[in-house]
């Protein structure tokens, strides 16, 4: 088998040097600087988060240390006014804490009160608490010396000469709520308080604030939204306790990217820490999803601009294959008809000679002579057959076939044919059927040249065809159209192998190819004669089954119906 394809049959070897590594080194130079841009915004978006937390920590803190600082000036306002006055009526006391609006103003401030100091400082009674609600009337009376904690925390405060904040209290305290809450403690001085002996003797009492420490904070956490909490600690002595926990803390502590931020705020005398967490929602929708779209789109591109450039290169690959198959086919069809035309001339001298010995021009011949004589002008014709088709394939190739188109009877001419080939067929031991149409059927045509196509398909019929097979030759007019179909029960074409049938100088594998002989260019001799007819040629083929070629050329035009 020999033949031309056009396709392009690169080696695996060529493929990725020509095509695939420039597609491939430009895939992944583009998708490494997509990746280095990538890993650049998501460390800008982390630390973007990183920023906004440690601002919203400041926010907290500041607004904390703010409000706390709040408190304790009412406290000192307290303790001005007793130290200002000789004597502080209840009803007095009432009006003042009455101007703080204590519910609303000071969220948390569960108490403002007043605790005298007896003048052996043995105790710390408290006699003035407001609002004056029921649990504040309950703690009139009560001894704050008498709780060691406070008692050390108040006279801190006595000795220091300024108002202090507690520790955080324990829960179990009678005297406070089941959530963690701190005091604060102004000390109220009877005389000099320059010295810390003078403080010591001339306590007189201290102003203090209940604080319930989830309200007051709860006040600062309501500008935070879910994807930022925060919790406060208070952190003296190295030892930390827990003063408030936003609800949303531990589900962003969980976050896996959740970005830790801790600060220190001195509150007066403690020392708090505030911890926030935040998870990446804190950064704006658009900066967030930026990394991603980025990385997807540089990836895209990245394989777009591999495809390009590798269609690119396998275009260009096609263009210069193309035009060197040109370069060859013309060169060999020249080559062809040049060898075609010499090769005609002494074949035609051989027929001449061969002819006139068979007349008896050269003496009587035995029966013997006849014989051999038959076989080599028999051999000869074949030869001339076949360059009369190398010639019509060259000649059709370079645009130089004239066509002498008139009207023909098909009918006649598939006769005259089959009558040629009816003693190779016999030769064969083939069986020949006709179903033929009995009238006329003209067509438009060239006859030598539609004879050439019809003579090359059937001898295909008869060269693929085992002996005992059957050739079967049909013939129909329509309306329209005349439609000569030759049939075999040969060998077959397997369908991986069909798109050569009609392609020059192809040949098919099969079982009898090799022992066949042929020039592989009968079909495309017969597509030529087709297409120049404006008709249509078809093949169909089973493997083992046989095949069948249809021909369909218009009929002549005072020959339609």
């Amino acid at each position: 088998m020999f033949f031309i394809d056009k396709r392009i049959n690169l080696s695996r070897r060529d493929r990725t040097f020509m095509h695939t590594l420039p597609a491939l080194a430009v895939f992944f130079a583009f998708a490494g600087i997509t990746i280095w841009n990538w890993a650049d915004l998501k460390h800008n978006t982390k630390s973007k988060q990183a920023d906004l937390s440690q601002q919203s920590v400041k926010d907290v803190k500041d607004a904390l240390g703010k409000r706390v600082d709040s408190y304790i000036d009412v406290v000192n306002s307290g303790v001005g006014l007793f130290e200002a006055s000789d004597y502080v009526s209840p009803a007095e006391w009432k009006k003042f804490t009455n101007i703080f609006n204590l519910p609303n103003r000071y969220p948390g401030m569960k108490t403002l009160g007043f605790a005298k100091v007896n003048a052996g400082n043995d105790t710390a009674k408290i006699i003035y608490a407001q609002p004056g609600n029921k649990e504040n009337y309950s703690y009139r009376g009560y001894d704050l010396y008498s709780d060691p904690t406070l008692s050390k925390d108040m006279k801190q405060a006595r000795d220091v000469g300024q108002a202090i904040i507690t520790q955080e209290l324990p829960q179990d305290k009678g005297l406070f709520g089941s959530r963690p809450q701190f005091m604060i403690f102004g000390p109220v001085y009877a005389g000099n308080s320059d010295t810390l002996n003078q403080r010591r003797n001339n306590i007189a009492g201290y102003i203090y604030a209940d604080i319930a420490s989830y309200k007051l904070i709860n006040e600062v956490a309501d500008g935070t939204d879910n994807s930022f909490a925060f919790k406060v600690y208070d952190d003296n002595d190295g030892v930390a306790s827990l003063i408030y926990k936003g609800p949303g803390f531990d589900r962003l502590n969980a976050h896996t990217d959740k970005v830790e931020v801790n600060q220190a705020l001195a509150v007066n005398n403690r020392a708090w820490n505030v911890t926030g967490v935040t998870s990446p929602d804190i950064i704006p929708g658009q900066d967030r999803r930026r990394p991603a779209v980025a990385l997807w789109t540089g990836l895209l591109f990245s394989a777009f601009l591999a495809i390009f450039i590798y269609m690119i290169l396998l275009n260009r690959t096609r263009a210069l294959a193309d035009k060197e198959s040109k370069e060859i086919q013309s060169a060999k069809d020249e080559l062809l008809a040049l060898a075609s035309h010499q090769l005609r001339t002494p074949a035609t001298g051989v027929k001449q000679y061969i002819g006139m010995l068979k007349e008896g021009y050269g003496g009587k011949m035995t029966r013997e002579q006849k014989k051999y004589l038959n076989k080599a002008y028999k051999s000869n014709e074949r030869q001339l057959n076949t360059i009369n088709d190398m010639l019509f394939v060259a000649r059709a190739d370079t645009g130089n076939i004239r066509f002498d188109m008139k009207k023909t009877d098909l009918l006649s001419l598939v006769k005259e044919v089959l009558d040629e080939q009816r003693e190779t067929i016999r030769e064969n031991q083939q069986k020949l059927l006709r179903k033929l149409d009995k009238k006329p059927v003209y067509v438009y045509a060239d006859k030598d040249y539609l004879r050439m196509a019809i003579e090359n398909i059937l001898s295909n019929a008869t060269k693929y065809t085992k002996p005992g097979g059957t050739i079967t030759v049909k013939l129909k007019k329509t309306k329209n159209e005349a439609k000569l179909t030759i049939e075999d029960t040969g060998v077959g074409v397997k369908q991986k192998y069909q798109y050569l049938l009609f392609r020059k100088f192809s040949r098919v594998p099969n079982p009898l190819s090799d022992s066949v002989s042929g020039s592989g260019i009968g079909l495309y001799l017969a597509r030529k004669v087709t297409d120049a007819h404006q008709g249509k040629i078809e093949f169909k083929s089973i493997e083992n089954e046989g095949s069948s070629c249809i021909i369909t050329l218009s009929l002549y035009k005072n020959d339609e119906g």
